[in-house]
């Protein structure tokens, strides 16, 4: 039976294998040694971004060989090599190439354009040994792993004797990568330790790694599934939820990005999925939680007031049985987004609940940026 992964397939005897090994050997080499491989994760200086190092490239690896395998008509040796090349370099310019102060947001805005040009200067400088036209594909498709339209690239492209379908290539590289956001991207030990340092925007970007378990793709769901680990208190789930929605709609992004490629070759990947990683369940984030009975906040998308919520609903948890579950429901723009709490409360208390959460939000308060309201709304009965 012949290999089935990419790196393996490339070890057999084939007309690649030493350019395959030379750039490999040579990505390998900056991945861990440009920054330190114990810091890796922290890449371009002062900017303290998430995993762009070997591990991230060895993951995106694991994830092109479980999409290339949902193809009726296996990629080829050539499109192999040229995926392959493209995985171990589409990150390069976040570790090398920076020039003097450049602001490493910028750097990280255009990675893709400058991965592609590195890639040309390390062949002219014959650090490798690629052919021209293999070359002008694997920058293509490097190009391809953010932003860049498909349907600019061309449809097919031949080198002796193989088909190179560019276009789903890429494809396969954007969803590859988009999909490495679980808790390995980004290493809490690590956050820990430059906590201090990482700015306040990116703070946020680590944080939506964490409760990430596994990204996978199921054939016989035709998706992503992302498994999530809700479990913690009131503030923490609803703080899951909210990461699970913003990363389900960026796959969705940028799956539809890919649609039409994917379409054409008939891969099977059209849907996004949040399951539970307790309970093995898949949750759906935009519907009610199939409660019986339940009491509902509704609150604006903004988040600002949760912490005055958790203060006043804490009190009022119960274990009895006329107890009911919290849930939480944003609205427009961020939703409609409905949040399990794990949380049930004395249903006799509901109206001292409502009258705190009026005291202490208000019935109609201004949301943050002055473009939505905040509405606390008890509904008791079947949420629907």
């Amino acid at each position: 039976m012949p290999p089935n992964g990419l790196i393996e397939r490339l070890a057999e005897p084939n007309p690649y294998e030493t350019q395959f090994k030379v750039a490999r050997d040579f990505a390998e080499l900056v991945l861990r040694n440009a920054p330190p491989a114990a810091v890796q994760v922290i890449a371009t200086e002062k900017g303290y971004f998430v995993d762009h190092g070997i591990d991230h490239v060895r993951r995106i690896i694991d994830k092109l060989n479980a999409l290339t395998s949902l193809l009726a008509d296996p990629i080829n040796i050539a499109e192999t090599f040229i995926l392959a090349v493209a995985a171990y370099y589409h990150d390069i310019s976040m570790l090398i190439g920076r020039q003097g102060n450049e602001n490493p947001e910028q750097v990280r805005e255009e990675h893709h354009i400058r991965s592609a040009e590195i890639v040309q200067m390390l062949n002219d400088e014959h650090h490798l040994n690629i052919n021209t036209h293999e070359l002008d594909i694997i920058k293509k498709v490097i190009k391809a792993h953010r932003q860049i339209a498909l349907s600019d690239l061309p449809p097919s492209q031949r080198i002796v004797g193989f088909e190179i379908r560019t276009p789903l290539l890429g494809a396969f590289l954007r969803i590859a990568d988009s999909c490495d956001c679980d808790r390995s991207r980004a290493p809490k030990a690590i956050f820990d330790l430059f906590y201090d340092y990482i700015p306040e925007c990116s703070k946020e970007y680590w944080k939506a790694h964490f409760p990430v378990t596994d990204v996978t793709f199921e054939r016989r769901r035709a998706s992503i599934v992302v498994s999530i680990d809700f479990s913690g208190g009131i503030r923490e789930r609803v703080e899951k939820y909210r990461i699970s929605n913003l990363l389900k709609r960026k796959l969705e992004s940028e799956l539809k990005s890919v649609e039409e490629v994917f379409q054409n070759y008939n891969i099977p990947v059209v849907n996004v999925d949040i399951r539970d990683f307790d309970t093995h369940n898949l949750i759906e984030l935009s519907s009610p939680p199939a409660f019986e009975n339940a009491a509902t906040v509704i609150l604006c998308s903004k988040s600002e007031k949760i912490d005055d919520l958790v203060n006043v609903v804490t009190p009022l948890v119960s274990i009895s049985l006329e107890a009911v579950p919290l849930v939480i429901e944003f609205r427009p723009v961020e939703g409609p987004l409905f949040a399990d709490t794990g949380t049930r409360i004395d249903v006799n208390r509901l109206d001292f609940m409502q009258s705190q959460l009026k005291e202490m939000i208000g019935n109609d308060l201004r949301g943050f940026e002055s473009q939505a309201f905040e509405k606390i709304i008890i509904r008791r009965g079947i949420v629907g």
